[in-house]
């Protein structure tokens, strides 16, 4: 707790700092409306934690700033340098007489007097890759923004009253604020960040502007206040508005599809692996361990990295038959089939080879026909979701009754006294067993997800079925 209350304190005593530089006439005359950026920065990226993050975050914003600086000079010393001062000064004086009627007649003044920028900005970032996320970035940026705006109207009219911004006063309340907003941007759920970065930023550019139209004599300031406030609201309404036309047209793209190929690049991986432990069985090789942690770390991996697209699925308007519920239930029962099998995989090399070849006659684990139907069914799964056409209505499942048939035709009878419980060998025979029966139990609860979302084809009559 100590050490939480330190992290919060750093890092918002940082960010009232730079605030603070809104309020000195000094710094405010020289930097201009810029000087609200600083504690905008320092919520986005709060020295929080390791120092060498932070110095990389801070470093990697501070160059990409640079360099469009550098760009930008580049630019101008070359067009400069192509003509001669007094050429240059004529040139300019004239542009500047052209721009100026132009601007009042083709709106352009309007969009630097109305921040259109601030459209532009929330249009661009809005953007991503699949409806989802885009819907969710959305509606968390609007929540935040009207967070934010009501946050930055309590810090004015608390510290200001009607006057034109009391300096003091606003530092005292911000400062209160600022707490908050720290608070959350450090503790909340990191999927709200976008919600609490655009809370502080549109907090800050309220305060910021709102004191900056009674101190600073400058072209376009959105007054103070609530003005402020329903400026930012129209533009990043209109942000959104921009960024929604560009995601929908003309086609929009679908995080279901994204997924449902992922998780079937998953499946086909499984399989690979399954045939891996089969190729090991009886084996002694020591590195097969090695090989066996590292597919099933790396599927897991994959198969952790799908768990928040999924959950977004349900703000996708979306055509396809997979919802969130059910692709969460394919990606849950593909993590199990993966911790099954490489515990199988690091067992079938562990194993003493006695123990081995009774667990093979006793569940079919190495018989020809047995590997041909589980390979036949997760096949079938993967390319089910790839394509998204249905299952056929007869499969060789359940697998785990094929499996209890195979045991009860070998003759075969399962052996259990005290000393055999008390031998760690076959501890971990049992551990395979109940390995294997888990890999067939998650590969027939696959078949009854995937049928319930795609359904069944290739239907076969009844009576036909029943006398087979």
């Amino acid at each position: 707790m100590c050490a939480i209350s330190k992290v919060l304190f750093r890092c918002w005593a940082a960010a009232w700092v730079a605030a603070l530089f809104m309020f000195i006439g000094p710094t405010l005359h020289t930097i201009g409306t810029e000087t609200f950026f600083a504690s905008i920065v320092l919520l986005i990226l709060p020295p929080s934690g390791i120092l060498l993050a932070f110095f990389l975050g801070e470093s990697t914003l501070l160059i990409g700033m640079s360099l469009a600086w550098a760009w930008g000079i580049i630019v101008m010393k070359a067009a400069l340098a192509a003509r001669s001062a007094s050429e240059t000064q004529a040139r300019l004086t004239a542009l500047h007489e052209r721009a100026s009627i132009q601007a009042n007649a083709s709106g352009q003044s309007f969009y630097y007097r109305e921040k259109g920028v601030w459209a532009l900005i929330m249009g661009q970032t809005t953007l991503l890759v699949y409806m989802a996320d885009f819907t969710f970035s959305m509606i968390s940026r609007t929540i935040g923004t009207v967070i934010g705006g009501v946050l930055g109207l309590l810090v004015w009219y608390v510290g200001s009253g009607s006057g034109p911004g009391n300096p003091y006063g606003l530092a005292a309340i911000l400062a209160a604020v600022l707490a908050i907003l720290m608070w959350a941007r450090l503790f909340f759920n990191q999927g709200l960040l976008q919600a609490t970065i655009m809370s502080a930023a549109t907090c800050i550019l309220i305060v910021g502007y709102s004191f900056d139209d009674s101190h600073i004599a400058q072209y376009g300031n959105p007054g103070v206040g609530y003005n402020v406030f329903w400026h930012r609201i129209v533009l990043v309404m209109t942000g959104f508005a921009a960024a929604l036309i560009v995601q929908v047209f003309p086609v929009p793209p679908s995080a279901s599809r994204h997924i449902r190929k992922s998780l079937s690049n998953a499946i086909q991986t499984l399989s690979d692996h399954y045939a891996l432990m089969l190729s090991c069985w009886n084996q002694t090789d020591s590195n097969v361990g090695l090989v066996s942690g590292r597919i099933s770390i790396k599927v897991d991996e994959l198969l952790s990295s799908l768990e928040s697209s999924i959950a977004l699925l349900r703000l996708e308007i979306s055509s396809s038959p997979f919802g969130s519920q059910s692709l969460a239930q394919v990606n849950s029962i593909c993590q199990e089939t993966n911790w099954a099998l490489g515990r199988l995989l690091y067992l079938s090399v562990s194993l003493p080879v006695e123990l081995q070849d009774r667990l093979a006659h006793l569940t079919g684990i190495i018989d020809h026909r047995n590997i041909g139907d589980i390979m036949a069914v997760l096949s079938m799964i993967e390319q089910a979701l790839r394509t998204g056409n249905a299952l056929p209505e007869i499969l060789p499942t359940p697998l785990v009754n094929r499996c209890l048939e195979y045991c009860q035709n070998s003759g075969l009878e399962i052996l259990t006294s005290k000393d055999l419980i008390r031998d760690e060998n076959y501890r971990k025979f049992c551990v395979a067993m109940s390995s294997y029966l888990k890999f067939l139990s998650a590969i027939d609860e696959l078949v009854l997800v995937v049928k319930g979302s795609l359904g069944e084809s290739h239907i076969i009559n009844r009576e036909f079925a029943g006398a087979v």
